[in-house]
């Protein structure tokens, strides 16, 4: 039987231990290679605060990510900081309606 869907948010404890496997996923979906580190720095060390990036673990392999990613905005001359989805990746083998309502549910409660 297939080990258990964990949803949990990236922090700066956790950052490097999942670095390899969000690079994987992003890889295996979208084609492109990120290092490890970019994800700390896209989002853990933003301008405007730390923006938020969960992931969906089954074992230790991340099979899943979404994130929101924090900006500045101008609107009508007031400046405003706005958050706007960042990744959203889920490996061919995990797309089902559990793990992507996984992700949503936890990035509402973590925002």
């Amino acid at each position: 039987m297939k080990e258990k869907l964990v949803f949990l948010r990236v922090s700066e404890s956790n950052i490097d231990v999942l670095g390899q496997g969000l690079s994987a996923l992003h890889l295996s979906v979208s084609r492109k290679k990120r290092v490890p580190a970019f994800w700390r720095w896209h989002y853990l060390r933003t301008p405007f605060g730390k923006s938020i990036l969960i992931v969906a673990l089954r074992g230790s392999r991340v099979v899943g990510m979404y994130g929101l990613l924090y900006v500045s905005l101008t609107i009508h001359g007031s400046t405003v900081i706005g958050g706007l989805m960042g990744d959203l990746s889920i490996h061919p083998s995990e797309r089902s309606w559990r793990c992507y309502n996984g992700l949503v549910r936890m990035i509402i409660v973590e925002s």
